[in-house]
């Protein structure tokens, strides 16, 4: 059992910047979920102060993803993650993360043949 309850199934390096506060760092499909790893940047005007991100996460097949958890440390730079539930669907070929600014980062879920 992982840390987050469930089976890993594959975890997709991302490494792309969410707007100007913070990278995609991977996405995480489990059994029975998703997780978003992420670091916080630091902000020129005060490197020691920011929020973790308000995450949505969106399919291709238009699935109703619910946040189930956040956790992270740090402070500065800081690491974190956050949960979603329901899993991908198999039919699924994309995922979005986004944040509430509207700032996306796209990423591929379709297994390579």
């Amino acid at each position: 059992m992982s840390e987050f309850g469930f089976d890993l199934q594959r975890v997709i390096p991302i490494n792309r910047a969410l707007g100007d506060d913070f990278l995609i760092v991977s996405v995480e499909l489990y059994d029975a979920g998703v997780v978003v790893r992420w670091v916080g940047l630091p902000q020129a005007e005060d490197p020691g102060r920011w929020e973790p991100p308000r995450l949505e996460l969106h399919d291709d097949c238009a699935t109703e993803y619910r946040p189930s958890g956040s956790a992270w440390s740090g402070h500065v730079t800081a690491r974190g993650e956050t949960a979603f539930i329901p899993e991908v669907p198999d039919k699924a070929s994309a995922l979005q993360v986004m944040s509430p600014d509207g700032e996306s980062v796209d990423v591929q879920v379709a297994a390579s043949v």
